[in-house]
């Protein structure tokens, strides 16, 4: 039987669990191995899946993201925003959808590589006004962001390309020139 001082040492960190603890601690609140498990699969499938979704948009690999779109529901609304991020078209998506994808996208100044992939990935959601804000900020933070960390900077490069595609139909001449010169700035070796 498992103490319930042990079980707080364990949840605080303080304690370490054996397996046999640990399986104690599941009999005890009827939980089944499986079940308890499943969460850490289904978590690591979703890594899986949005590490391939970042390869797609890395390699502008359309046809793929269409092929899961179809294949995974879950994601069909990001996927949607993704594609048409990558075709330089606007995200045609409720704007209840298009809320909750951009309500997970982060904050001014905090150009993480998170942040820059979601960029990167949804810049469909937004118009014209409110992207140049945003790379506005990119460039304005270019000395925060960790551009000798290799994942964060294809993040970046995924972003000024997916800007540059947008400015180039929107014949935004001085942002395509600014933009190429902001990439030719990054570093080519790390």
């Amino acid at each position: 039987m498992v103490t319930e001082s042990f079980y707080s040492r364990v949840e605080n960190g303080k304690s370490e669990i054996n397996i046999d603890d640990l399986l104690a601690i599941l009999k005890q609140n009827h939980v089944s191995v499986r079940d308890f498990f499943s969460v850490f699969d289904q978590s690591m499938q979703r890594k899986i899946q949005y590490r391939c979704i970042r390869s797609a948009i890395n390699n502008r690999n359309v046809a793929w993201l269409k092929k899961e779109q179809k294949d995974e529901p879950i994601f069909k609304a990001e996927l949607t925003a993704v594609i048409a991020t990558l075709t330089n078209k606007k995200a045609d998506l409720f704007d209840d959808a298009q809320r909750k994808i951009k309500s997970n996208f982060g904050r001014l100044g905090k150009w993480d590589e998170t942040a820059l992939w979601n960029f990167a990935s949804f810049m469909s959601l937004y118009d014209t006004s409110e992207i140049k804000i945003l790379i506005t900020d990119i460039y304005e933070n270019k000395n925060s962001i960790s551009l000798n960390d290799s994942l964060t900077l294809v993040a970046l490069v995924n972003v000024m390309m997916s800007y540059l595609g947008r400015s180039y139909q929107e014949n935004d001449l001085g942002s395509v020139l600014q933009t190429i010169q902001f990439i030719k700035e990054l570093p080519t070796t790390l």
